[in-house]
C-alpha cells in the first residue's frame, strides 16, 4: 500500500509491548480531509493546478454545495465551488482526493489557496496495520478507567455492515473544534478480518483548522510537513493514569499510549481568546447581512450608507451612547463599511 506521506514505521515505529499493542507491520500518515475558502481572484489559478492534476480532464459542472451557486468537480475528487455574494470560492479535498494528489500536490494547491485564505475544517489519519492489534479496546478502556486528558467526553458507537450487521465498536473522543476517531477501518470498509487495519483520525475544525494549515503547508521539508502533521494529530487527546484533581503533567501515561508517543514532538496550539462582545457583534452582523444591505443598496441605486442610515431612521444618539467606550470601536467599523455616512457620526 503506497503511503500519502512516507511509512511511520520506517523511523518512528512504536515499540511497545506486542502483546497489548498487537502485530504491528506498518503504519501510514496522512491529511484525510481539506476544505478551504479563498478570494476568488485566485480561482484561475486553483483550476490550472487542478487540470494539471487530472491530465487535463476537464470536470463536470454541477450545482454547488452549502451556498456556493456552482461546483466543478474533477476526476481525481477535488471540488471547487463559486458563485458567493462574499466573492470567495471554496475548495474541497475529501479523504479519496488528498490521498491521490498526495502531501506535495496538496502543498501546491494550499500555496495558491492559502493567500487570503481560511480553512474551516482538516482532518489528519495515522493508520496501522498489522495483525491482532488493540488500539480500539485500549482507548476505550482507557477512556472507561477515566484516563483520558484534554477532551471532556467518549463515547463508543457501533460499526456497522452494508447488511446492517454490527461489526465492530469504534469511540469517538471530545467534540469540535476537536474531534478524535479510533475505529477499525478494514471492519468499516468490510475489506479485511478484525484488528488488521485500524485509524486513529482527529477532525479539527474553526481555530484548530487553521493553524494546522497554517503551519502544515508552510513546512520546508518532508520531514518537517510529517512531524507536524502527526505533532497536531496525537496531541488532540491525551491519557495519563491517576486521580483528575491531579495536575496531568505529573501522572504517567498508560505503556502502550506512552510508546505511540515516542520521539514525537506533540503541538496543541491554545485557543484565541474571545473577542469583544461588540467586536463579535459586528463580525456576525457584516457576515449575515453586510452584503445583503450592499446588494439591496446597489438595486435601488443608492448609496450603502444611504441604506443604512434608512435602517437606522428614528434612532437617537444620547449622552450615554456618547460617553460609550465601545463607541470609537463601531466608528472604525462603520468607517470602513459605510463612509459616506461617518461625517455625521
Amino acid at each position: 500500500m503506497t503511503p500519502v506521506l512516507y511509512h511511520r514505521g520506517q523511523n518512528h515505529k512504536p515499540q511497545g509491548n506486542p502483546l497489548s499493542f498487537g502485530d504491528l507491520r506498518d503504519t501510514e500518515l496522512g491529511v484525510d480531509w481539506l476544505s478551504v475558502t479563498f478570494p476568488m481572484c485566485r480561482v484561475e489559478e486553483v483550476r490550472v493546478v487542478l487540470l494539471d492534476l487530472s491530465l487535463g480532464e476537464a470536470p463536470k459542472a454541477g450545482r454547488g454545495r452549502q451556498g456556493w451557486s456552482s461546483g466543478e468537480y474533477y476526476p481525481n475528487g477535488p471540488e471547487l465551488h463559486t458563485g458567493r455574494p462574499d466573492d470567495r470560492a471554496w475548495l474541497l479535498l475529501n479523504g479519496g482526493a488528498c490521498r491521490s494528489l498526495g502531501h506535495v500536490n496538496l502543498q501546491r494547491l494550499a500555496s495558491i489557496a492559502g493567500i487570503g485564505g481560511k480553512c474551516p475544517r482538516l482532518d489528519i489519519r495515522l493508520d496501522f496495520f498489522g495483525s491482532d492489534l488493540r488500539l480500539v479496546p485500549l482507548v476505550l478502556e482507557a477512556c472507561q478507567a477515566g484516563q483520558l486528558r484534554h477532551l471532556r467526553r467518549f463515547k463508543p458507537y457501533p460499526i456497522i455492515s452494508s447488511d446492517l450487521e454490527v461489526l465492530g465498536e469504534g469511540v469517538g473522543l471530545g467534540s469540535q473544534p476537536r474531534y478524535v476517531r479510533v475505529y477499525d477501518k478494514g471492519l468499516q470498509t468490510e475489506t479485511l478480518p478484525r484488528g488488521q487495519w485500524v485509524r486513529f483520525e482527529a477532525e479539527l475544525k474553526d481555530f484548530a483548522a487553521h493553524e494546522a494549515f497554517c503551519s502544515l503547508f508552510t513546512a520546508p521539508s518532508d520531514a518537517e510537513f510529517a512531524s507536524r502533521l502527526l505533532g497536531r494529530l496525537l496531541a488532540v487527546a491525551d491519557f495519563r493514569v491517576g486521580p483528575r484533581d491531579v495536575e496531568s503533567s505529573r501522572l504517567p501515561r498508560p505503556q502502550w499510549w506512552s510508546d505511540l508517543l515516542a520521539s514525537v514532538e506533540l503541538v496543541r496550539p491554545a485557543a484565541p481568546s474571545e473577542a469583544p462582545d461588540l467586536a463579535r457583534w459586528m463580525e456576525a452582523l457584516t457576515v449575515q447581512y453586510g452584503n445583503l444591505i450592499r446588494e439591496a443598496a446597489r438595486v435601488a441605486g443608492i448609496a450603502p450608507g444611504a441604506a443604512f442610515e434608512a435602517l437606522t431612521h428614528g434612532f437617537r444618539v444620547n449622552r450615554g451612547t456618547r460617553d460609550n467606550p465601545n463607541l470609537p470601536l463601531l466608528i472604525g467599523f462603520l468607517s470602513s463599511s459605510c463612509p459616506d455616512v461617518c461625517e455625521e457620526v
